[in-house]
């Protein structure tokens, strides 16, 4: 009889602990249950649901993460998840078997605008992944096969067109193009294919063994710069022609940095849009020394002539 007794009273316990819909934690992936005096965060769970919906929050009541669990085991996520940020969504997407499935998205702080779209498939990325910059525009766009870059990726300029398309084969790219910023075809496969290591000495050259080169030489780089410069119109209303002289800093990565003016021979904005042309650029061939990519400064004149 005593036996009976101990068995009802532990199935009672065990039916009321079932049936508890919100569960006090220490740690957000703590199983355990403890007091709310004790407690940094606590779960509502909606057992009602299927799969089983589990809301995670601070103590404060600030919501951390919508998911879905198994029926039979809530360690593992079956459904959608949705992730908060200060009460704001900040990403959402679909677990199969504790796997990230379909497509995935990641916000921005005002929880609307998209920053990456995403596409998983047992756990890897698989299709499309877009990353969006903070004017809503494609800033890059990739395709994957179960986790490797396999297709075509595309980094764009800020205007939306595209800068540079690379072709990979299970992350190994078999082609590359370029493009100016007006979609200019520019020729970089060179840039892209020869592969030296990367010196990390922070050293910058004066003159290196190979110096720096805009893909495509010389010839691709004076058309550039006659297909994107526009003549500022105070300087054109002015009659004002020369040369603007500007000096940068090509990095082991072929980008880039530190532009600035050694002599502005012009004048009414012409050193203004020459800085801006350069920032449009694609990436350059890097200087070689020592057969490795380092850091080396260039020159460069940029004539404004009116016709």
């Amino acid at each position: 009889m005593r036996l009976l007794f101990y068995t009802i009273l532990t199935s009672f316990c065990m039916v009321k602990l079932l049936a508890q819909d919100t569960i006090y934690i220490k740690s957000y992936s703590d199983t355990i249950s403890v007091s709310k005096n004790e407690a940094s965060y606590f779960k509502v769970i909606y057992k009602k649901s299927n799969p089983v919906r589990i809301d995670f929050f601070d103590i404060n009541g600030s919501q951390i993460s919508t998911e879905h669990f198994s029926l039979t085991d809530f360690s593992i996520r079956n459904g959608e998840s949705i992730y908060f940020n200060d009460g704001k969504v900040s990403m959402k997407g679909s677990f199969l078997n504790n796997k990230m499935n379909g497509a995935w998205i990641t916000y921005a702080n005002d929880g609307k605008q998209i920053q990456k779209q995403e596409e998983y498939l047992d756990g890897s990325k698989n299709g499309k992944s877009i990353v969006y910059s903070s004017n809503g525009k494609k800033e890059k766009e990739e395709e994957y096969l179960n986790g490797a870059k396999n297709g075509n990726s595309t980094v764009f300029f800020s205007n939306g067109k595209p800068r540079k398309v690379y072709i990979y084969l299970y992350d190994r790219i078999t082609k590359s193009t370029c493009y100016d910023s007006l979609a200019n075809k520019l020729d970089c496969d060179s840039l892209y294919l020869v592969s030296y290591p990367q010196d990390t000495s922070g050293m910058i050259y004066d003159r290196a063994e190979v110096m720096p080169q805009f893909p495509g030489g010389v010839a691709e780089l004076m058309k550039f710069l006659s297909v994107n410069i526009n003549y500022p119109s105070l300087a054109r209303k002015n009659g004002l022609e020369g040369k603007v002289i500007l000096k940068f800093v090509v990095n082991e990565k072929g980008l880039l940095t530190d532009i600035t003016i050694l002599n502005d021979g012009v004048g009414g904005g012409c050193a203004e849009e020459s800085i801006r042309v350069c920032k449009l650029m694609p990436r350059w061939m890097p200087a070689l020394q020592n057969n490795k990519f380092v850091k080396a400064y260039y020159t460069l004149p940029v004539s404004y002539k009116l016709n």
